[in-house]
């Protein structure tokens, strides 16, 4: 995880026992002012891209796609692996991350510029996506693409995503929408803010979550 420390020796040493490198340059840019090298775990598949904390880092993978090219340390291609097929790989998962029978039916839908796909990724942000899919069940859409919901059995609920109209599924904004927790950007009719009598963590929810 980072190996913004990681020395020249240290990299080899990692490599020869088979370690990986999950590179967050956003987090450690703002952390550390540095960013580690991923160029020596990402030639041999064993680097995954990774977003860290919202606290500390991007807001989610597509903005760390764009931090991440914006380091110049990644060609697009090479970042499209680290967050599909060596990315999964090095997690434990690998028949994610790639299209083929038998794989998690886990896809992301762009609208086609004529850039190379990789390309596109990088520079997309959360309202250009066309769909969203994860282990087959549509998750966000744009609004034509509503009808794959219902397709699938998937209850859904219509909502703005950054300005954009979109789909999302109900099992998905129903715990945000239940507690009243606010992600930017995200609204639905009815909606009015977040909760602010929403009760806090007591000593037991942050026992459990210190363990």
């Amino acid at each position: 995880m980072h190996g913004v420390g990681l020395t020249p020796s240290d990299v080899r040493s990692a490599r020869d026992a088979g370690a990986g490198l999950v590179w967050c340059p956003s987090s450690n840019t703002n952390l550390l002012g540095a960013v580690a090298e991923p160029g020596p775990f990402a030639a041999v598949r064993r680097a995954a891209l990774g977003t860290d904390a919202r606290l500390t880092g991007a807001r989610d993978i597509l903005d760390e796609l764009a931090h991440a090219a914006g380091s110049g340390r990644a060609v697009p291609e090479t970042l499209l692996d680290l967050v599909t097929a060596a990315g999964a790989a090095l997690v434990g998962r690998p028949r994610a991350g790639r299209l083929t029978r038998g794989a998690p039916a886990d896809v992301v839908v762009v609208c086609d510029d004529g850039r190379p796909p990789a390309e596109q990724l990088v520079g997309a942000r959360r309202a250009d996506l066309r769909l969203v899919v994860a282990r087959g069940r549509p998750v966000v859409a744009d609004a034509d693409l509503a009808y794959l919901f219902d397709a699938t059995g998937n209850p859904k609920r219509a909502c703005t995503l950054d300005g954009r109209p979109k789909v999302v599924l109900e099992a998905a904004v129903a715990p945000v929408a239940a507690v009243g927790i606010a992600e930017p950007g995200l609204t639905w009719p009815g909606w009015t803010g977040p909760r602010t009598d929403a009760p806090g963590p007591d000593a037991g929810d942050a026992a459990r979550s210190a363990q």
